[in-house]
């Protein structure tokens, strides 16, 4: 089954970039887990604008970066 934005709990975009700011496991899954969910959801792709949300291609990198680090 296809998870959408109703099936989460209504998500502050803040709270999504201090989770990712954290650097904690559990925080930082839980916020890309809610990220795929809603970039999934057509009627909220739109909230997640860059100009909505200054530096979260940053920390998304960021974190791409370590894990890629982690691995090699």
């Amino acid at each position: 089954r296809r998870l959408t934005k109703a099936d989460v709990a209504p998500v502050d975009a803040w709270r999504i970039m201090m989770a990712l700011k954290s650097g904690l496991l559990a925080e930082t899954c839980w916020a890309l887990d809610i990220l795929n969910i809603l970039l999934f959801d057509d009627n909220c792709i739109g909230y997640f604008g860059l100009q909505n949300m200054p530096g979260l291609l940053e920390l998304l990198l960021e974190h791409f970066h370590r894990s890629l680090s982690d691995v090699f």
